[in-house]
């Protein structure tokens, strides 16, 4: 079968018409939904913390701190899962079956997972650093005996910048201890003077 070859161009057109189609489609509707999702994300972050173990009323300016810091983490678990069912949907129409793909996942991530303690601390470590609001991105803190403004945070790493601009990264898991200079007193975090 030569390239120039009519059955050729024929066969490629059909598997175009019916899988390509199908793959374009799979890819705008993920990215869609990424961009339609984020909204209703931010309204979940918003949500979750109007009912958070806040104790008192948080500045407006706090608040929205914190609310940065909660849409960026549950933005970053949405866009992954959204993007990780594209790829899972557009394999078939690779012609490569995703049954054994998947049950090899679900063995592999069984023992990655008795392997990835340490990974899951972190995910733990930074979803109780969210509920306890310890701190939020462009705050100033000292954490695992390195100051400097919280640059990002997601559920495994808190990315720190210090004066000299250099960046630290550090696992959440690692955080056991954490002094934040832009909060002076409850009464502060609680709004009021």
């Amino acid at each position: 079968m030569e390239f120039g070859d009519i059955s050729f161009i024929e066969e490629s057109l059909q598997w175009f018409l019916v899988h390509g189609i199908r793959i374009i489609v799979i890819l705008m509707g993920a990215y869609l939904l990424n961009y339609v999702g984020q909204p209703f994300i931010f309204k979940i972050a918003r949500h979750f913390i109007e009912n958070s173990f806040i104790v008192g009323k948080l500045t407006p300016a706090l608040e929205e701190k914190r609310v940065q810091t909660l849409k960026k983490a549950f933005a970053s678990v949405f866009r992954t899962a959204v993007w990780a069912l594209a790829v899972l949907t557009i394999l078939p129409e690779l012609g490569i079956s995703t049954a054994p793909l998947l049950t090899g996942l679900g063995i592999g991530g069984l023992i990655i997972g008795i392997g990835s303690r340490n990974v899951m601390q972190d995910y733990w470590s930074g979803l109780f650093i969210i509920m306890e609001d310890q701190f939020r991105v462009g705050e100033k803190v000292n954490i695992a005996d390195l100051e400097g403004t919280v640059q990002n945070f997601s559920l495994r790493r808190t990315i720190l910048r210090n004066a000299k601009g250099y960046f630290s990264y550090i696992p959440n898991s690692q955080i056991t201890k954490v002094t934040n200079f832009s909060r002076k007193s409850l009464k502060e975090v609680a709004g009021e003077k």
